[in-house]
């Protein structure tokens, strides 16, 4: 696991803990690191729904770099389109996960209802 170099975002402590899903359970291990925000990485051989299912739960917001995970139900990722970043917002997994997003927000990115 690499270690954030950031460690507050306006007097907010960050933590980056690493979970293999094909070994730990993930419910078990979002209560115990008292986890907000999962990072979803490129996976193989696991169906989103074991993430969304915790996720939505567990109250806990799903951010990926992949965008097609968007569309099968994660809540954000940032992604390319031309040469300049993406913010891409799936809003009915972001509500499921208790995410309110502002309007401004919401402006800047491509939503997904």
């Amino acid at each position: 696991m690499s270690k954030s170099p950031i460690k507050k975002v306006e007097n907010i402590p960050i933590r980056q803990v690493s979970i293999d899903i094909d070994r730990v359970d993930l419910a078990s291990a979002v209560v115990k690191n008292n986890i907000d925000v999962l990072y979803i990485t490129p996976l193989r051989a696991i169906g989103m729904e074991t993430i969304t299912s915790v996720s939505r739960a567990k109250q806990v917001l799903t951010l990926t770099g992949v965008p097609d995970y968007v569309e099968s139900g994660l809540a954000v990722s940032i992604g390319i389109k031309g040469k300049k970043p993406q913010i891409i917002i799936n809003l009915a997994a972001a509500k499921a996960e208790g995410v309110n997003f502002s309007s401004q927000l919401l402006k800047l990115a491509k939503v997904i209802k």
